[in-house]
């Protein structure tokens, strides 16, 4: 039997919470060009629980503060990607190149939470000017 975070099983076939978010979550963090080590930093998980996760083993729950940070950075791809227009690879180079606006990486601004939220916000901005 596979094994949660907190608990809930994964064995089942049905969708759950934690199933549909951490499918997501690994869909953006390849979309976006991060490797493992990067995802950790980001959402504050360690990198053998992001390593389970790819792996199937375990699924992050919304509840915790993983689960916000991998909401917000799945936002944050959403947003980006409809401005790109699904542009996979002008994402990738979005979120990994200086942006001065922001005044650093998006890519290393998104490993603290205030900066996720500053990109979220900032991307937000962008697309209500499109």
């Amino acid at each position: 039997m596979k094994y949660v975070k907190n608990g809930v099983a994964m064995s089942s076939n049905a969708p759950t919470q934690e199933k549909v978010l951490s499918k997501a979550l690994i869909k953006v963090a390849i979309n976006l060009g991060l490797n493992q080590r990067e995802l950790s930093e980001i959402i504050g998980s360690s990198k053998s629980e992001i390593s389970r996760l790819f792996n199937g083993k375990i699924a992050i729950s919304p509840n915790t503060k993983e689960g916000e940070c991998a909401l917000m950075l799945i936002r944050l791809y959403r947003s980006l990607n409809a401005l790109l227009g699904e542009d996979e690879r002008q994402c990738q180079e979005w979120f990994q190149n200086y942006n001065a606006h922001l005044g650093d990486k998006p890519k290393d601004l998104s490993k603290k939470i205030i900066g996720l939220a500053e990109i979220v916000v900032y991307l937000d901005a962008m697309r209500g000017m499109v």
